[in-house]
């Protein structure tokens, strides 16, 4: 699929705004090139990216409410409130979108409301970052 075909995609799952224009951002997955899995251990890697994105397209809100849409997953749907960014846990896709909401608002960003979309060719648990590629794309976003 072309980027034009991958933007296509994402934009049309998103509502109108008269008021913001939607915003395509991407990011790679990547691999441990000595494929020691030293960052669990908090030591050294040396991360190479890998030719698999992450997309993700959003478009401003004024309600505060951060709608979060995974192209990726079967009812892959998550809504919450800026307000509350209390995670969910057991594995739920949508903590990693709403912890990058919570550290940025805990640094001292003004976020409001979002409509977001994901689709992405990293393949989940592939061991090829595709978590730390979402979180990436979604701070580029915001």
């Amino acid at each position: 699929m072309d980027l034009s075909e991958i933007h296509y995609k994402l934009i049309s799952h998103l509502p109108s705004n008269e008021y913001f224009k939607p915003i395509l951002v991407s990011s790679p997955g990547r691999v441990d090139f000595l494929n020691t899995h030293q960052d669990y251990k908090g030591l050294p890697v040396v991360p190479v990216a890998i030719g698999l994105r992450c997309y993700v397209a959003g478009v401003r809100g004024c309600n505060g409410i951060v709608n979060f849409t995974s192209l990726n997953i079967p009812d892959g749907f998550d809504s919450f409130s800026i307000e509350d960014l209390s995670l969910v846990g057991g594995g739920w896709f949508g903590d990693y979108v709403r912890a990058v909401f919570k550290l940025m608002i805990n640094f001292g960003f003004r976020i409001g409301g979002m409509n977001i979309v994901l689709w992405s060719e990293i393949p989940m648990g592939s061991g090829l970052a595709s978590s730390a590629a979402l979180e990436v794309s979604v701070i580029k976003l915001i």
